[in-house]
């Protein structure tokens, strides 16, 4: 084999091992525009899936980038902030729908979350508006982060609890309402009860002043029996003699007079 066949044999190889390589990568290519296309088709469900979330949800979902300002939020909060697109929110606060207490609160909740990356679930929150009208929710708050543990976002879902809290406080009023009857009431038992002792009391009292004086009584009948009984002996006794003599006057006296 001369030179140029050697080089021609070398350029096949080369070209076939070409050839082969070009085959792998577009192999490889057509599956990384597969993967790219699944993925991006995953993304587009996800988000079409949160979108419907977010519009047809009662609950109010919302998320905020790290200086507590909106990025998105679900349709149902858009209706309560007043607003005709969700969009309006974006770049707000909640300084800018809610009043300095409520806003104020909530501003320190979120800093605490992105401060510690700790979740808050079930937080009772009372929110107050500008026109003095006041509501409840039930509040989960999450982190949202990266691969590498960065905050991303928060992400934030609301639950209306006000006709609770409503039906709470009127039953916490009624039952205050019976505490304080049941207070009362013990009060005027107790009193009525004193009032009862003292009743008592004095009954008592009478009854032993009553025992007492009966016994007096009884003491002063029986040395009263005892006196009678006494004079009545001392006297019986001359008394006898004298009805005695009495007979033998009238006896000797009625011979007397015969003769």
């Amino acid at each position: 084999m001369n030179e140029t066949d050697k080089t021609k044999q070398e350029l096949l190889v080369e070209l076939e091992r070409l050839r082969r390589e070009n085959a792998t990568l577009k192999i490889q290519h057509e599956k990384d525009i597969s993967d790219h296309v699944i993925a991006k088709e995953a993304l587009t469900n996800e988000k079409n899936l949160l979108r419907s979330l977010m519009d047809n949800m009662p609950d109010d979902i919302y998320f905020k980038d790290i200086k507590n300002r909106f990025t998105r939020i679900s349709t149902s909060l858009a209706i309560l902030f007043g607003l005709n697109d969700p969009e309006q929110a974006y770049g707000k606060t909640d300084f800018d729908f809610f009043t300095d207490e409520h806003a104020h609160k909530a501003f320190e909740i979120e800093l605490e979350i992105i401060k510690t990356g700790r979740s808050v679930v079930g937080l009772e929150e009372k929110e107050t508006w500008p026109d003095g009208k006041e509501t409840w929710v039930s509040t989960t708050k999450v982190p949202l982060q990266d691969n590498n543990g960065k905050l991303l976002e928060l992400f934030g879902i609301s639950r209306d609890i006000t006709e609770r809290k409503c039906t709470e406080e009127e039953l916490a009023k009624h039952r205050n309402h019976l505490e304080e009857l049941v207070h009362l009431r013990t009060q005027e038992w107790n009193k009525a009860n004193e009032e009862l002792q003292i009743q008592i009391e004095r009954e008592k009292e009478v009854e032993l002043m009553l025992q007492q004086s009966l016994k007096k009584e009884k003491e002063l009948s029986e040395m009263q029996s005892r006196f009678i009984s006494t004079i009545s002996h001392e006297f019986r006794t001359p008394l006898t003699a004298v009805l005695s003599s009495s007979e033998l006057l009238q006896r000797y006296g009625s011979k007397m007079d015969g003769y």
